[in-house]
């Protein structure tokens, strides 16, 4: 007894260390934001306090002695290789490349601790990955030039590259989680501790409840605003979906169709300016442009995307009998828009847009909406944000980007290797071979490995990575610079309910109770029109407000017909009429020509569907009857 009493004892003081583990981390970052010091020391105790603390997860969670002991010592080694960097920046900088021999020992374990961190807690396939690509860096110089051999690079230079200097380890990607990521999921948390998402939910009620499917709609507008800041289209299912789901299951949608709905708008709201889940201030980063030329630039898509989620919907219901919710039931919209949480939110996300466009920069800007927002709390003293959710804030966004941090450490690892081989270029140069130059098949090529990368990795993280390996031949091609972006980032965030893997639709299907794969598959057609107006936007930046006024409104108009014509081809009214069946055919043949931005296709497409339409109903235009109808 006297030992289990030990154990509990030590178990809670682990747990106590975990939990203002958490929360000094949060703390550091928002301190890092006003006295920033050394980079290379910022992002070493960025590192090692995430690495420290999902070590001390493991060990607090139940398993064998063997199992914690062995993440005991994990937890030691990453006290010791980020550590020494934390105590000895100021004599590693100025050394600039001077490696001593006990620092090659320190490199090669701080791989083995992101690596291990990456296997257990992220991904085996994204460790596997950085692995295969750490063998290439050392046994490349072996290969044949012909199968990717180059000169090589002894031990010295890759410890100093990955583990001494800002390209590695500690490069952009960290950079970037620390400066940007980190604050939009605590910005996210704000919104959630406010109870901000119930005046989402009840503006949406009151916007499309009473349409034709109008639980599935409210599903969808709440989930875009949400998921702007949310950072994560796992987290923005598991927060909207407990409460969309349940609502589109008891009208009559089936589980996997819930699902599906929750998780395609979830996955959607990454790119719907203001801030994109913080990938705004990626493409910024990345580009060197301002804050409003990115979302000028997405805002477009974003809306076409949501607008054919709407159209499967509607259609879908339609199909189904499903009707919207009554009047009465719906909450007042001078009630929803006076509301504190009202105030909360708009007063926040106002903020944020405002000192943005003003110039600020962008860690600056969403601290203090951060700040006003918990200020309105305070609207009603009883509900007003105190120390201990403050706190409580502080802790939980830490605990949420563990997994992301822990990926961006292992994509640090893969990026260095990819820049020191320079494979990243002959990976652009392979895909541009492949394709024989064709811009399409480019396209493509680059569609299903932003599929592929984006497969369980955070939505930062993939497109980090897809920046480094696919914008290149894109812009190669002469595509320009923002619509490659935006194509990569749009393309990557699709894995999130892409099977096999498809996270944001694993956790929908949890929640509905739901098969996985026809939740992942028919998330996939509710967000097919995204590709579509990906690969729209290269051929055409129209869509991305680049060009004439009147040729601009002009794409605008054709392609949302074509995302609603084509929503209307894959989830319309089902038949088993063969005629019904080849009219529907011919418009979903039409419909993508209009997404298409060119005036031949846009005729053709029109032509297609307006032929379509005949044959679904027999030849017979829709004419209004004297009731009305």
């Amino acid at each position: 007894m006297e030992k289990l009493a030990g154990e509990s004892t030590l178990n809670r003081f682990l747990r106590f260390l975990v939990r203002w583990g958490h929360t000094l981390l949060s703390g550091f970052v928002i301190y890092n934001v006003f006295f920033p010091t050394s980079p290379l020391l910022e992002r070493a105790i960025f590192l090692g306090g995430i690495f420290s603390l999902i070590f001390l997860h493991q060990i607090t969670a139940s398993g064998t002695s063997a199992r914690k002991g062995i993440h005991t010592v994990f937890l030691c080694v990453s006290l010791v290789v980020f550590g020494y960097i934390i105590v000895n920046f100021i004599d590693i900088e100025a050394r600039s490349g001077l490696v001593y021999y006990r620092e090659i020992f320190l490199g090669i374990a701080a791989v083995v601790v992101i690596l291990e961190a990456t296997r257990s807690r992220v991904s085996l396939a994204l460790a596997i990955l950085a692995v295969a690509l750490l063998a290439y860096a050392v046994f490349g110089r072996y290969l044949p030039r012909l199968l990717g051999g180059y000169a090589g690079f002894d031990i010295e230079r890759m410890t100093t590259y990955l583990y001494l200097s800002l390209n590695g380890i500690f490069g952009i990607v960290i950079y970037v989680m620390l400066k940007y990521v980190f604050l939009f999921v605590m910005f996210g948390k704000l919104l959630e501790a406010s109870r901000a998402m119930e005046f989402i939910f009840n503006l949406s009620q009151r916007l499309v409840g009473r349409l034709t499917g109008g639980p599935a709609m409210v599903a969808v507008v709440s989930s875009g605003l949400m998921g702007t800041v949310s950072g994560s289209a796992v987290a923005n299912v598991m927060v909207t979906g407990s409460i969309t789901i349940p609502l589109m299951k008891k009208v009559g949608f089936e589980p996997h169709m819930a699902g599906a709905v929750e998780a395609a708008a979830s996955t959607g709201g990454q790119f719907m300016p203001p801030a994109m889940g913080a990938s705004a201030f990626l493409i910024m980063q990345f580009l060197g442009i301002s804050y409003l030329e990115v979302c000028r630039a997405a805002l477009i898509p974003a809306i076409l995307y949501f607008l054919g989620i709407l159209a499967s919907v509607y259609f879908y219901s339609s199909r189904s009998g499903l009707s919207g919710g009554s009047a009465e039931n719906l909450p007042k919209l001078t009630a929803v828009l006076c509301s504190r949480e009202a105030a909360v939110f708009i007063a926040s996300v106002a903020a944020l847009v405002f000192l943005l466009v003003k110039g600020l920069s962008p860690t600056r800007s969403v601290l203090y909406a951060m700040a006003l927002g918990a200020l309105f709390t305070w609207l009603d003293p009883k509900q007003g944000l105190g120390p201990k959710q403050v706190l409580k804030i502080l802790e939980e966004t830490s605990r949420s980007f563990l997994f992301i941090g822990i990926a961006g450490g292992c994509v640090g690892i893969i990026i260095a290797v990819l820049l020191m081989t320079g494979l990243a270029t002959r990976f652009s140069i392979i895909l541009i071979e492949l394709s024989g130059g064709n811009l399409f098949v480019v396209l493509l090529l680059t569609l299903i490995a932003s599929i592929l990368l984006g497969m369980g990795l955070p939505t930062a993280v993939a497109y980090i990575v897809l920046v480094m390996t696919n914008v290149p031949a894109l812009t190669e091609l002469g595509i320009s610079p923002i619509a490659a972006h935006l194509f990569i980032f749009y393309t990557g965030i699709m894995a999130m309910i892409t099977p096999p893997v498809a996270l944001a639709a694993y956790g929908a299907a949890t929640l509905a109770n739901a098969s996985f794969w026809r939740t992942g598959v028919w998330a996939t057609i509710l967000a097919f029109p995204a590709h579509l107006i990906a690969f729209a936007f290269v051929y055409d930046p129209a869509l991305l407000t680049m060009g004439s006024f009147f040729h601009i409104i002009r794409v605008i108009f054709t392609a949302a017909f074509g995302v609603c014509f084509l929503s209307f081809a894959m989830v319309g009214p089902a038949h088993d009429d063969r005629t019904k069946i080849v009219g529907r055919s011919i418009v979903f043949l039409g419909a993508p020509l209009l997404v298409h931005p060119h005036l031949v296709t846009d005729l053709t497409g029109l032509l297609l569907v307006f032929l379509g339409l005949l044959v679904y109903t027999g030849f017979r235009l829709p004419v209004f009857r004297k009731d009305g109808a």
